[in-house]
């Protein structure tokens, strides 16, 4: 019989929600997974032209503004990656 652990989680008080549109990192010069989650936002740096009758902004394009940055050590990555492939094979079932 597998025996059964009780773990205590705590959120810290700067804990932030975020959303992500995409990712992208790779193995840094510590040897640690570095993953820069992102957003696509509007660009909306500088001044901004438009007709003044109307309130749409055309190809004013987009940018990727890096929300957060996690580092992580082999173990940990393969541990969050067998999490991730669970959640995502559970949220697929509820898809169907």
């Amino acid at each position: 019989m597998e025996e059964s652990k009780t773990l205590k989680f705590t959120k810290a008080s700067n804990c932030q929600v975020l959303i992500s549109t995409g990712a992208l990192g790779g193995i840094n010069n510590n040897g640690l997974l570095e993953i820069n989650f992102y957003l696509d936002k509007i660009n909306i740096e500088g001044s901004l032209k438009f007709p003044a009758d109307s309130n749409k902004i055309e190809n004013i394009g987009t940018v990727k503004e890096i929300q957060s940055t996690i580092y992580m050590d082999h173990s940990s990555a393969k541990a969050f990656s067998k999490w991730l492939e669970n959640q995502l094979n559970d949220f697929e079932k509820t898809k169907k």
